[in-house]
């Protein structure tokens, strides 16, 4: 057969495949989120820099532990809702009304946690004299905890709206790009840096807010059996968030009661330029495709976990390919994010590269329990490994400093995946690379 007759064989099956409604939509919400995870890898490869140079390893360091500390109230008042509720949303997406009473119940839940968060949030600044030295820094990072209430993202997924994310994503990154190159020129202004963050994040929230009102969804003040749904079915993800942020979100903050501030800067560069290697493209495609393989388990339980199978597969080679090459370039690439090559950055990063391939080694194994339901083991599996990973960090850390924090991580990530294996042990790991029976995980 001619190249040309082969190319166009293919190329008619692929227009084909493209034309159905529902892959076209897959398609594009991939691309947006690329785009929006485009702006926030572009962003901190030209910010990252220039924060380090101008505010320095200490002053970005301090920056970072807040950011740390102030992360675990944005689980707090997320409660489980990034999980339930965009499943919520993605299975009623074709009701407006339900739709609406599930925005009004979590948009109220969450009010009340961030007051109950920010008493909490002062009570341990004010008992913590680390803390309540920089307590003006804690303050207004803590801005960002009221943005993310506002900014509906979980809605935006769940109802597969990316190119909304994208548009917003991008106006956030411009603003807050301006005014650091504008306001950010010392070391001094760590705290306009602080505001800044927080005030973009407050008027990011503002603008979705009335986006959504836009597309003809409203805010109902629920009833009180609304509200107590809510919470029961947020329950057992909050308490996985609990445990997720444990060993993630707390880790440079943990950090930072062992460490200086100049060491504490050394290993966020490391962290974050891992960050950036876990967030894209992975959890890009995982964020795309999670409320449709969500709806899709709703109508055809099997279907659903065939493509939840071959996802997994695409992950698996890719990490095989792509990360043997970063570790390889681990020099280049800590200096292109952070603009320094410090050898404790480096080592930080190839020992975290390990725990990122772990955690994406299982993403969309994990994830499957959330479209199933299986609450119960996702919660187990985070609420084990939390504990592990926290303990591992307090013997480690003493001994072996930013090391033993990126040995902490990486095993955590590998306890995970043993669980994630066990509790599914006859259905989940194989299917990947052959057809089996429709699994029903372990609880």
């Amino acid at each position: 057969m001619a190249l040309k007759d082969v190319w166009s064989k293919h190329s008619q099956r692929l227009r084909a495949l493209t034309s159905r409604p529902g892959v076209r939509l897959l398609l594009e919400n991939y691309a947006s989120l690329s785009a929006v995870q485009v702006l926030s890898y572009l962003f901190p490869l030209v910010i990252t820099p220039y924060l380090t140079r101008t505010l320095g390893p200490e002053r970005f360091g301090l920056v970072s532990s807040a950011a740390s500390f102030v992360g675990l109230f944005l689980y707090l008042t997320n409660y489980g809702f990034t999980i339930t509720a965009t499943r919520q949303v993605a299975v009623y997406r074709q009701d407006l009304n339900q739709i609406s009473r599930i925005v009004g119940a979590v948009l109220l839940i969450k009010s009340v946690f961030l007051f109950l968060g920010f008493g909490l949030f002062l009570s341990i600044i004010m008992l913590v004299p680390s803390l309540r030295s920089e307590s003006t820094l804690y303050l207004l990072m803590f801005g960002t905890v009221l943005g993310e209430i506002l900014y509906p993202q979980w809605l935006f997924q769940g109802l597969e709206r990316m190119k909304l994310l994208s548009i917003l994503n991008a106006i956030g990154k411009a603003l807050t790009f301006i005014l650091v190159i504008i306001l950010i020129t010392q070391p001094n202004d760590y705290l306009l840096y602080a505001a800044s963050l927080s005030g973009v994040q407050i008027i990011l929230g503002i603008a979705s807010l009335i986006t959504v009102k836009r597309i003809g969804i409203q805010f109902l003040f629920p009833n009180f059996s609304n509200i107590k749904e809510q919470l029961r079915e947020g329950w057992l993800p909050f308490l996985t968030a609990i445990s997720i942020s444990s060993y993630t979100q707390s880790r440079l903050f943990i950090f930072s009661f062992f460490a200086t501030n100049t060491m504490l800067g050394y290993y966020a560069f490391a962290d974050k330029t891992a960050g950036i290697v876990q967030l894209f493209p992975m959890s890009t495609l995982l964020a795309a495709v999670l409320p449709r393989l969500t709806f899709m388990y709703s109508q055809n339980p099997e279907r659903a976990w065939e493509m939840f199978c071959k996802f997994q597969r695409i992950t698996l080679v890719y990490l095989l390919v792509v990360f043997p090459i970063f570790a390889l370039f681990a020099n280049e690439i800590i200096y292109l994010v952070s603009g320094h090559t410090f050898s404790e950055s480096v080592l930080s990063f190839r020992v975290l590269l390990i725990a990122v391939f772990f955690a994406l080694a299982n993403a969309f194994r994990i994830y499957y329990l959330i479209a199933a339901g299986q609450y119960k083991t996702f919660t187990f599996i985070y609420a084990l490994s939390g504990l592990a990973g926290v303990t591992m960090m307090m013997i480690i850390i003493p001994k072996l400093s930013y090391l033993g924090m990126a040995i902490s991580a990486a095993f955590t990530e590998a306890f995970i995946l043993v669980l994630t294996s066990w509790k599914t042990r006859n259905n989940l790991y194989i299917p990947i690379w052959r057809k089996r029976q429709y699994p029903h995980p372990t609880s």
